[in-house]
């Protein structure tokens, strides 16, 4: 009953262990969720910034350029610079850059996912891998407390074996003492009856002595009393 309790206490740790980790995972991925959509709204907000600026720049430029006609004289030959074509130069110079811009923080947050989503991947192995050592270590555990059970029990066996031999040998031991003093008693009653007996037939013989005396007595008085008559 006890070593079923101290297993049952052991799962029941090794289940609180497992929704602790479960519950500090659970806050670390939803704290590096947080960290990815606040450097994701950063980055948005910059890249906003930087197209706000460029294109306020292109008007400033392109407001300038459409007022002032730009005419370059050299040797006599007047070479009208159209201010429409400088603009589009502006313009497409601009939409370059905001692409390059654009495309280095695409990059930026595609490595900032990747390495988030290498440390989840981390954060879950390093889960996986306290989940199977607190498994091995409650396996070794229970393994443990098996074979304690498993050396008490036989112990225990042990014990009641040699109890049962004691029991048996003290059996032993009062029956060859019974049997001893019946063997005892009977060869006093046999001793006590033989004696009895010498003593009848002792008592016997020494009767028929006695008659057999009185008898040669009485048959000498007779043969004295026959010779006086006689003489």
């Amino acid at each position: 009953m006890i070593i079923m309790i101290i297993i049952f206490m052991m799962i029941i740790i090794m289940i609180i262990m497992i929704i602790m980790i479960i519950i500090i995972m659970m806050i670390i991925i939803i704290i590096i969720i947080i960290i990815i959509i606040i450097i994701i709204i950063i980055i948005i907000i910059i890249i906003i910034i930087i197209i706000i600026i460029i294109i306020i720049i292109n008007i400033i430029i392109i407001s300038s350029i459409s007022s002032i006609s730009s005419i370059i004289i050299s040797s006599s030959i007047i070479i009208i610079i159209s201010s429409s074509s400088i603009i589009i130069i502006i313009i497409i110079i601009s939409i370059i850059i905001i692409i390059i811009i654009i495309i280095i923080i695409i990059i930026i947050i595609i490595i900032i996912i990747i390495i988030i989503i290498i440390i989840i991947i981390i954060i879950i192995i390093i889960f996986i891998i306290i989940i199977i050592i607190f498994n091995i270590i409650i396996n070794i555990i229970i393994n443990i407390i098996i074979i304690f059970n498993i050396i008490i029990n036989i112990i225990i066996n042990i014990i009641i074996i040699i109890i049962i031999i004691i029991i048996i040998i003290i059996i032993i031991i009062i029956i060859i003492i019974i049997i001893i003093i019946i063997i005892i008693i009977i060869v006093i009653i046999i001793i006590s009856s033989s004696s009895s007996s010498s003593s009848i037939t002792s008592s016997a013989s020494s009767s028929s002595a006695a008659s057999a005396s009185s008898s040669l007595s009485s048959s000498s008085s007779s043969s004295s009393t026959s010779s006086s008559s006689s003489s």
